[in-house]
Parts: C-alpha cells; sequence; structure tokens
C-alpha cells in the first residue's frame, strides 16, 4: 500500500515547483530595472524571513552562535544569488522567456565542472558527456537565434552563478542552520545592492513608482515564488529524497517555456533550430538526475 504521506508530499514539491515556474513570467510583467526588481526582493524576502525565524520558528537559536567569519563566509554567497538573479531578469528583459530559460538549463554543465572541483571529488564521465550534449544544443540555438544572443549569454551567466551559489550552499548546509543561511544571505544581497545603487544614484523616482501591475508582480514574486517555497522546502527535505527533488525542479524549465508561448506566443519567434536545440538540452537536463542515481 503506497505511503499516503509520501504522496502528499510529492503534491505539495510539484505545487511548489509550478510556482516556481511563473517567476520569468513576472520577470517580463514588472517593468523595473533588474537592480531594483532584486533590491526589493531581498529586501522584503530578508525581513520576512528574519521575523519568521526569529519570532514564529524559535528553535534556531544556535543561529546566533557563529563567528563573524562565519557570518561573512555564508554572506557572501547571498550576493551571488542576488547577481544570478539580476542576471536572470536581465536576460529575460533583452531576449524572451523562452530563450532564457534555455541559457539558464547549462547549470548542469557548470555544476559537472564546479561540484568536483569545490567537493574534491572525481568528474563523472557521464556529467562531462551530458555537458557537451548541452553545448551542442545552446550552440545549435545560437547561431539561430541572432536577435537574442545576448539574451541567451546572460542567461548562460545566470546559470552559472546559480551553479556556483547551490555548489557552496551544499557545503554549508551540512554546517549551519538553514535558518542562519538564508538570513545572512539576504541581509548580505540587500546590503550590497543598496550600497552599488547609492553610489550609483538608481534611487530615482522611477525606483520607488512602480505601476500597480508591477506592485502586484512583486508581491508575487516574493511572497508566493520566493518566502512560501523556500519555507516550504525545508521541511519537504526531511521527506522527499534530494534525487526526486532535483528530478522535480527541472520542470520549472518546461513551465518557464510554456507560459511564454501560451501568453507572449515566443514560439513565433523561433526556428525549428531552436526547439532543436531546446530538446538537446531537455534530455541531457532530465537525464542527468537519472545517470547519477542508476552509477550512485
Amino acid at each position: 500500500m503506497p505511503d499516503k504521506s509520501i504522496n502528499k508530499h510529492l503534491i505539495h514539491l510539484h505545487f511548489i515547483v509550478f510556482l516556481w515556474g511563473f517567476t520569468p513570467l513576472l520577470g517580463r510583467i514588472i517593468t523595473l530595472n533588474p537592480v531594483s526588481l532584486i533590491w526589493y526582493r531581498c529586501g522584503i524576502t530578508f525581513i520576512i524571513l528574519w521575523i519568521w525565524f526569529t519570532y514564529i520558528r524559535k528553535n534556531d537559536a544556535e543561529s546566533n552562535h557563529f563567528s563573524m567569519r562565519d557570518i561573512i563566509k555564508v554572506g557572501l554567497n547571498g550576493v551571488i544569488i542576488a547577481v544570478h538573479w539580476i542576471f536572470f531578469y536581465k536576460a529575460i528583459q533583452i531576449s524572451n522567456i523562452s530563450v532564457t530559460m534555455m541559457g539558464f538549463s547549462t547549470g548542469t554543465l557548470f555544476s559537472a565542472i564546479i561540484e568536483p572541483l569545490v567537493y574534491r571529488r572525481k568528474f563523472r564521465i557521464y556529467e562531462l558527456l551530458l555537458g557537451l550534449g548541452i553545448i551542442g544544443g545552446v550552440t545549435m540555438i545560437f547561431y539561430t537565434t541572432d536577435l537574442y544572443r545576448e539574451g541567451l549569454i546572460i542567461g548562460i551567466l545566470a546559470a552559472l552563478t546559480s551553479s556556483i551559489f547551490a555548489t557552496f550552499n551544499g557545503l554549508f548546509m551540512k554546517t549551519y542552520p538553514a535558518s542562519f543561511i538564508t538570513r545572512y544571505q539576504m541581509l548580505f544581497a540587500f546590503s550590497l545592492l543598496s550600497a552599488y545603487m547609492l553610489i550609483n544614484g538608481n534611487f530615482s523616482s522611477s525606483h520607488w513608482n512602480m505601476d500597480n501591475r508591477s506592485l502586484i508582480g512583486m508581491l508575487v514574486l516574493t511572497l508566493v515564488c520566493t518566502v512560501y517555497p523556500y519555507i516550504a522546502t525545508l521541511n519537504l527535505m526531511k521527506h522527499i529524497t534530494p534525487f526526486t527533488i532535483t528530478l522535480t525542479v527541472n520542470l520549472e524549465t518546461i513551465y518557464g517555456i510554456t507560459w511564454g508561448i501560451l501568453i507572449f506566443n515566443e514560439h513565433k519567434e523561433m526556428t525549428h533550430s531552436f526547439f532543436w536545440g531546446m530538446g538537446i538540452i531537455l534530455v541531457c537536463v532530465f537525464l542527468n538526475p537519472i545517470l547519477k542515481k542508476y552509477f550512485s
């Protein structure tokens, strides 16, 4: 008889990934420049998570017993995720959702290279072969999408920074509680973005004056697609294997491209070669966790 509790957690996981699939869509709805957008996202997320872990979940008192070196080390990785988000939404704004998600899918390639170097383990042949497949798919897209090449390149940079962030966070999770990690990462990201914007005079009237559509989009992005999924996944990780989570999260790319096609008719902007390249990349992305389980 199947475990009903496991089924419940799987449904919850799929719902969270479905929500993440809306983030590129929101990137086209919100009219703020990418730096201002991420400033709001980091600031609101930091405030809500700090309240959550300080006053609602008070069982994380150990978060206060780490050194300044620990805080800086963990916090700087938060700056990397902020840079990732800026690249991600910049790519959407200068190209479209589908091109950005294809660039972002190359994270599998970067993880295959970065993880062995950081974790000091051997390179896995199947990961490198999948990486070559991804390079082939990206090359096919790059040389058939003249209009959006810059967006594709920035999407790839988003994948690179995301892989660096995830790799180091994997190390941090072995030592530090999640509440400590997320609070200081959002604090560092928000603080350094504030300093950057202050120096460059980015706190102009356009930064503060959002239209109603952008305001609603920002609240949905922060509360529904950032804060809630993060808190929920902390609990899900206790009940679902990393393999299942990795495989399911890959659906975010499918959801993002689907919304781009259904809402913005992006398929009309693409050539047949783009879809062939997309197919190659997606096959490699979904094969990665399957082969990882087979060879482990």
